[in-house]
């Protein structure tokens, strides 16, 4: 009886925002499963038809469905939507890209690339997934940051490498 969520939606939140959902600490629940996102943590979407410049930091998670250039840092979730064009080096958690971006990516924990994502920049992340069909062009780095010369591999012409 109390407390109980209204029938009604929100004039504030009516369905003409594409993407937002009638809660707008947190994006529709369009494809949420697929990229594992938390519904109960705080969100910051940048909606289809957005334009912007600079620099942006959050310490919650982020989506670009427009355009953006600059520099992004996030700690949590990083998504480029479908829709979004983002030019800028990217700092974050977690970044998934669906849509086109072009700068370098430093992702703390994973990078996935989904198939409609192209990517013009170097990566260096300790997990990549890239889809089929991903358009890639750069250089990616993972795992630790020795050198591969470094590395144990099969010995060449009577050498052997040493960790």
């Amino acid at each position: 009886m109390f407390n109980k969520p209204s029938e009604t939606p929100n004039p504030m939140y009516g369905t003409h925002l594409k993407g937002i959902s009638q809660n707008p600490s947190v994006p529709e629940n369009r494809g949420q499963k697929e990229q594992g996102v938390s519904m109960d943590k705080k969100f910051t979407v940048i909606a289809e038809g957005t334009v912007l410049n600079g620099n942006l930091r959050s310490d919650e998670s982020v989506q670009i469905d427009g355009t953006f250039e600059g520099d992004l840092n996030v700690k949590e979730t990083l998504i480029i939507g479908s829709t979004a064009s983002v030019k800028a080096n990217i700092n974050a958690g977690e970044v998934k890209i669906a849509g086109k971006v072009n700068g370098n990516i430093i992702a703390k924990d994973r990078l996935e690339i989904l198939s409609s994502g192209k990517l013009l920049g170097d990566i260096k992340t300790p997990r990549l997934t890239i889809a089929e069909g991903v358009v890639f062009e750069g250089h990616c780095s993972m795992g630790t940051d020795k050198k591969t010369d470094e590395l144990n591999f099969p010995a060449q012409q009577g050498k052997t490498a040493t960790v």
